[in-house]
């Protein structure tokens, strides 16, 4: 404060940042000068200590009917620490009283919208100043008579000339530097550049938490859009190369659909085929072969597993071993070993079979002709002949065209062929 204040009074001029914005001399809230001192020219200064981004100033008057001492002030918002009453430079102004307005109100804000490390109240009456303020006004003298300067600086978060320009992403979540909105811890994952609002490569979108497509050779997607500048990357499509080609599904769309019904596609995240398979396939992806079936395309049958089990759909193979007579790890080889085997002892079987029924008749038969010989050797009495076995050929018709061999009745079963 350029000037002393009342004597014996407590209203110095570190009362304007105390807190307290009562606006009577009697509370001791204020910084008031001995205007009996006739001052012409007054000020006080309020040192921020470092820069500050100051939106604006919230100024309280001494309100007893005495705001005429402080018509036609102004306000400087300096940079530096540097101050000259006598030499006042425009670019630091802020704002300036019009005298002939009326009487200054004794709360106002005062915009500032720039980085300054002090703030000062100025106040000149040079000869034929004039103010129609009527509360006690003397046109010629001046006062310091202010009871509270509060300084407005950006909430946090914010920065900027006018505060309105959102921190960027600042590692932590901490403040960014109000004036300039840099981050001085680093940015968060995702994020970089000096104040935090930029995305990191391969990342786009508003929070920068997306991930760019598939984009050719790696390269970097658009940071606001994700577009692809360069076209995608093989099996990938879009603008911004993130879905699948037409039959290709998966995370990195690396594998081929499968057997969809009348090669419909099928769908590029999960490969389910919407209307079914191909004969031979099944499978809500129609990747693997029906029960019975092996192989690319499912083209062969499986062997004689055991159990009329199904083979492996990949290889063929059966997994419980192969029916009795069939070997091989598909089942498809006979085992000849068993089947000759079989052969042999059919044939034996057979010819043995055969063996016992020869056997059998040719001892039947013998037989019967031992019983015949016992019958024939059998004891006949002399007065009978013996039964007949034979014709006698002379006794046959003259008008045959063969001779009588003879008459002669041999003792033994068979014909004798005589001249």
């Amino acid at each position: 404060m350029s000037g002393a204040p009342f004597p014996n009074t407590n209203w110095t001029s570190d009362k304007v940042v105390d807190g307290n914005s009562n606006q009577t001399a009697a509370e001791g809230s204020c910084a008031i000068m001995d205007f009996d001192q006739n001052y012409q020219s007054v000020w006080l200064k309020v040192q921020l200590g470092r820069r500050f981004n100051v939106a604006y100033i919230e100024l309280y008057l001494r309100n007893e009917h005495l705001l005429g001492r402080s018509s036609g002030f102004s306000i400087y918002a300096f940079y530096d620490d540097t101050f000259d009453p006598a030499s006042l430079s425009p670019n630091d102004f802020a704002y300036h009283h019009d005298p002939l307005s009326g009487c200054p109100t004794p709360v106002q804000n005062i915009t500032i919208n720039r980085l300054v490390r002090q703030i000062v109240f100025i106040n000149n009456r040079p000869d034929g100043f004039q103010t129609n303020c009527p509360e006690r006004n003397n046109s010629r003298y001046t006062s310091i008579e202010i009871c509270e300067i509060k300084v407005m600086v950006c909430v946090d978060h914010y920065y900027g000339i006018d505060c309105n320009t959102p921190c960027g992403k600042c590692k932590n979540n901490s403040v960014c530097n109000k004036g300039t909105g840099h981050c001085p811890n680093g940015c968060q994952n995702h994020w970089t550049g000096n104040k935090c609002d930029v995305c990191v490569d391969h990342y786009y979108g508003i929070d920068c938490n997306t991930p760019c497509g598939k984009c050719k050779n790696n390269s970097v997607c658009n940071k606001g859009t994700g577009h692809c500048p360069n076209g995608c990357q093989n099996h990938w499509t879009g603008n911004k190369c993130d879905v699948c080609s037409e039959y290709i599904y998966g995370t990195d769309c690396n594998t081929p659909c499968g057997h969809c019904k009348d090669k419909d596609v099928c769908d590029n995240t999960t490969g389910h085929c919407p209307n079914g398979c191909q004969n031979q396939w099944t499978g809500d992806r129609c990747e693997e072969c029906v029960p019975y079936k092996y192989g690319p395309n499912c083209a062969f049958d499986c062997g004689h597993c055991k159990d009329g089990k199904s083979c492996v759909a990949k290889t063929g193979v059966c997994t419980d071993g192969c029916e009795s007579g069939w070997i091989g790890d598909l089942c498809i080889k006979e085992n000849k070993l068993i089947t000759t085997g079989v052969a042999i002892i059919a044939s034996v079987s057979t010819l043995f079979a055969i063996s016992l029924f020869v056997i059998f008749f040719m001892a039947r038969h013998i037989m019967k002709n031992k019983s015949k010989r016992h019958h024939n050797n059998e004891y006949v009495p002399k007065n009978e002949k013996p039964h007949q076995t034979y014709v006698d050929l002379s006794t046959v018709d003259d008008n045959h065209a063969y001779s009588t061999l003879g008459s002669t009745v041999p003792e033994t079963p068979y014909n004798v062929i005589g001249n």
